[in-house]
């Protein structure tokens, strides 16, 4: 969002995060991701997990992923 502009970078700086979240939403058709459980949730099957250490491991469907990449 940030450009070479030092006005339209302080105009971004100074705005409100809702403001820049329903404008961007409003651009681009999406809906924000609500955070509760991401490193916790399967990406796969869905299913929540206690991860324990780097590496994550499903019980539902056998997923095994470094945490970084889920």
């Amino acid at each position: 969002m940030f450009n070479s502009s030092k006005r339209h970078n302080g105009e971004v700086a100074k705005s409100h995060w809702k403001t820049i979240q329903s404008f961007m939403a409003y651009k681009s058709k999406t809906m924000p991701l609500n955070p509760k459980n991401t490193s916790k949730r399967c990406s796969r099957c869905g299913m929540i997990n206690a991860p324990k250490g780097a590496k994550y491991e499903c019980r539902g469907c056998g997923l095994r992923i470094d945490r970084q990449l889920l």
